[in-house]
This record gives structure tokens, C-alpha cells and sequence, in this order.
């Protein structure tokens, strides 16, 4: 099993050392942004940063307890009050997929209960706006516009990341200069700002790497029923962004496989681990059965022959004229077939042409391309994303294109900065936590390069356990 770890670790390291590269060399342009620095720019920042990064620890290990202790006090203030600011200037339009699950939340919460076609053809977007709905109806007895309390809200829970990882560096003895490096990386990270923002699911599944780590540690610290109250919260957390999004799966098969890991470390007896594991079947199987009863009382019926079938996903990411990402002629094409059968035969179709049309090569040429939309930029497509406003300072929407430019390029260092460091740390360390980062990193990489469709902001749940490590 140790060698199994090891390997682990090191098979992540690989991956990330291969998106070192294309962050470095082949980034994606932010709306055909030709306006990168040049690598060797880069490449100079990122080693600046690592110097003032390194020099900076050894201040922070120097101060005293009470002067590390304000100090990280202050920045957590800073966060809440730059959040703070952030979530009552900006509103996002909300378009594409946040436009209907906006719309259609607004309907439910007002008690109707009729829902637009557009949820037959994408069922998976359903939970969400039954969150979404139950979030609005008591903001609306307060508010017609309750878009600023629903971005505070939001803010409020990706801060859970925030605690989450402060909580795990005191546990691993990490808390100075920790803690504020962690901190710090936090308030000037450009995602957790801009997915604050961003009305879908992103900002829901943001912090649970770290929340799931926290309740795992802190499970295995405690005995008795305090300990198994912890872990099946665990698994219910996990639950939750599983049937909010359904790459979170990769999460959830964490899980697993670190009670098999935590066994084998003699954590877990052989009856806990088989306690475990059925906890972690027993709680998703509930948080399903809960989100099909709920969307029967909010009266949605799902539609068959409607739906898109789930080979239309892995279809999309074998387009090689997008590099594996959305594509809406795929959609349209798939989306006229009168019936389940009929799509599913279409979408069978697609995928044997187009492996046949790339062949051996071509294939691992076209799972490159998509390595490169997943890993290549350190927004997570939060510019693409976030670029019209309902509400937004008149100074940020008179130079938008200048300031993305700056942020840009410092949120590429930093990106760049943190996967140095993160490989650094996966090749030396052995904990399990460790291996815990490793097999989320693994697994969703895998899942999105090597089967689904892919988008920068899926690689988004990794931005925290990047961050830890």
C-alpha cells in the first residue's frame, strides 16, 4: 500500500507538471485576448514570487504568537470586508444555463409550478434551482431584487473553504506561517471572487474538497457516536454536491477509496471501514431519493424522450474542432432526434465516428487539446464568465479590459506559483491527506479529460486543495 500512495502522489505530481507547462506555454485566451505576457515574462514573475514567497515564511515563522495571531485576525477581516464590498457592487447578468435556473427559481419561489422546456432537455440542472428557489423565497418578503443577499450568501459558503483549510494547517502543524499564506492566497484570489459572483453551481461545489478533508480529519480525531456523527455528515456533504453536480462523483469515490487507504493505516478496523463505506452508499442514496421527492412536490416530471442522454456529453468532448468543449451544432444535432432511443443511437454514432475519424494519435493529440482547457489557466474561465453586469462601479466597467489584463497575468503567476508548490509537496509527502488532494486531482482530470466534456471552471473544485498544498 505504501507503494500504491507513493504512486498516487506521484502520478498527480505528473499531471500537474504537465499543466505547469501548458499554463506557462499554452494558455487559453480570455475572449481572444492575444494580450499574454510573453513566457520568459512569466517565467520571471513566477520566480520572483517563489523567492518573496519562501523569504516571506521565514518572517512569518519569526513573529510572535500574538503578533501571528493579529496578523491573521486583520487578513480574515480584510476577506470579509473586500467580499463584502465585491458582493454588494457587482450583480451578474446570468447568462446561458444561470439565466433559466435564475428564472425558473424566481417561478418557484413565487409558487408556480409550471417549468420551461429547458429543464426536460437538461434534468441535471434541477436540483440547483430547487436550492436556488427555497434560498429566494423567504429573500423575496424582504426584496424584489435579492440578487446582492444571494452573492453574500454565496460568499458566506465558499468561506467555509476558508475555515475548512485554516482548521486543517492547525492539524497538521502547519498553523505559522500557514495560516496566513493560506489566508492571504484567498483574499487575492481572482476565482473566489469572480465564482462569488457567478449565479450556478460553482460556487456551491468550490469549498467542499477542503470541508470534506475537515470532517474526515476531524471525524477520525473523535470515538463513539460523536466520530460516526461526523463522518456520515461527511458523507452527506459529499451527497449533496453530487446531486448538485454530477462530477462531484469524483469526490464522493474519494471517500471510498480513502476509508480502504485509512483501513490499511489501521484507522479504521475492518468493521469500520465496511460501516464506512455503507454510510457513504446509504447517504447518497438518500440525498437522491430527497431531491426526487422534492422536485415531485415543485411538480417536475421529467421527460424521456426530452432529456439529453449522457452520451451526448462524452460525444461533445470528442469534437476535435473544440478541443472537447460545449459545442451547440452537437447539441442541436443530438437534440432533434424525436426520441431517447433515437438520441442515444445518434450520440453512439458520433463517438464511433469520431474516434474512427482521429484514430490512436489523433485521440491522444485531441485529449492534450482538452488537457489544456482544463488545466492550462488559472481563472477556471472566470473572466469568460463573469464579463456583463446588472450591477458593476462605473470606474470597473470604464476600464474592464485594463484590469483584466493585470489580473490576468497575476492570477497566472500565482497559478503557476501554486503548481510548483503542489508538486513540490506531493513528491515529498506521504500523509494521507495528501493522498486525499492527489485522488481528487487524479480523478477529476480523468473524468473530464479522458471521458466528459470540458471547461476551465470544472477543474474549479482543485482551486482549494492547490491552495493547501
Amino acid at each position: 500500500m505504501k507503494a500504491v500512495v507513493k504512486s498516487v502522489n506521484w502520478l498527480a505530481a505528473a499531471v500537474l507538471v504537465v499543466a505547469v507547462g501548458m499554463a506557462w506555454l499554452q494558455p487559453i485566451h480570455f475572449f481572444g485576448n492575444p494580450d499574454w505576457a510573453s513566457p520568459i515574462v512569466q517565467l520571471a514573475m513566477v520566480l520572483g514570487l517563489l523567492v518573496m514567497t519562501m523569504a516571506g515564511r521565514q518572517v512569518l515563522k519569526q513573529l510572535s504568537s500574538r503578533q501571528y495571531r493579529w496578523l491573521l485576525i486583520g487578513l480574515v477581516g480584510l476577506i470579509a470586508i473586500v467580499q463584502m464590498l465585491i458582493a454588494t457592487s457587482f450583480v451578474d447578468v446570468a447568462r446561458a444555463d444561470p439565466f433559466f435556473v435564475r428564472q425558473q427559481a424566481l417561478l418557484l419561489a413565487r409558487g408556480s409550478h409550471h417549468w420551461q422546456h429547458y429543464f426536460m432537455i437538461y434534468p441535471n440542472n434541477v436540483n440547483f434551482t430547487l436550492l436556488v428557489a427555497n434560498l429566494l423565497k423567504p429573500l423575496l418578503k424582504l426584496t424584489q431584487t435579492p440578487w446582492v443577499l444571494l452573492n453574500v450568501i454565496r460568499f458566506i459558503w465558499i468561506d467555509t473553504g476558508l475555515i475548512s483549510g485554516l482548521y486543517l494547517l492547525n492539524r497538521w502543524r502547519y498553523w505559522q506561517p500557514g495560516a496566513v499564506s493560506f489566508s492571504l492566497l484567498w483574499l487575492v484570489s481572482v476565482p473566489v471572487a469572480a465564482f462569488g459572483l457567478f449565479a450556478y453551481t460553482d460556487a456551491l461545489v468550490l469549498p467542499l474538497v477542503p470541508d470534506s478533508l475537515a470532517l474526515l480529519t476531524l471525524g477520525l480525531s473523535l470515538t463513539g457516536w460523536r466520530r460516526w456523527g461526523v463522518l456520515i455528515g461527511d458523507g452527506l456533504l459529499v451527497a449533496v454536491g453530487v446531486v448538485m453536480k454530477t462530477n462531484l462523483i469524483v469526490l464522493w469515490l474519494t471517500l471510498v477509496l480513502m476509508g480502504i487507504i485509512l483501513w490499511w493505516q489501521r484507522q479504521f478496523s475492518g468493521r469500520q471501514m465496511l460501516g464506512w463505506l455503507v454510510s457513504l452508499v446509504m447517504t447518497l442514496g438518500v440525498m437522491f431519493a430527497v431531491m426526487r421527492t422534492a422536485q415531485q412536490q415543485a411538480g417536475y416530471t421529467r421527460q424521456a424522450d426530452a432529456a439529453l442522454p449522457a452520451t451526448s456529453w462524452i460525444a461533445m468532448s470528442l469534437n476535435p474542432q473544440s478541443s472537447g468543449e460545449y459545442r451547440h451544432d452537437d447539441f442541436a444535432r443530438v437534440n432533434q432526434m424525436p426520441t431517447a432511443a433515437a438520441k442515444r443511437q445518434q450520440t453512439q454514432q458520433m463517438i464511433q465516428q469520431r474516434l474512427h475519424q482521429m484514430g490512436v494519435t489523433g485521440t491522444l493529440v485531441h485529449l492534450l487539446k482538452k488537457m489544456r482547457v482544463f488545466w492550462a489557466t488559472g481563472d477556471f474561465d472566470s473572466f469568460k464568465l463573469t464579463t456583463q453586469w446588472i450591477r458593476a462601479p462605473r470606474w470597473y466597467l470604464n476600464h474592464q479590459r485594463q484590469l483584466q489584463f493585470w489580473l490576468v497575468l497575476m492570477t497566472q503567476t500565482l497559478y503557476l506559483t501554486m503548481l510548483v508548490q503542489a508538486i513540490v509537496t506531493l513528491m515529498r509527502r506521504r500523509e494521507w491527506a495528501v493522498t486525499f488532494v492527489a485522488l481528487v486531482i487524479l480523478g477529476l482530470t480523468a473524468f473530464h479529460v479522458g471521458l466528459w466534456e470540458v471547461e476551465g471552471r470544472y477543474a474549479l473544485p482543485l482551486l482549494p486543495g492547490l491552495m493547501l498544498l
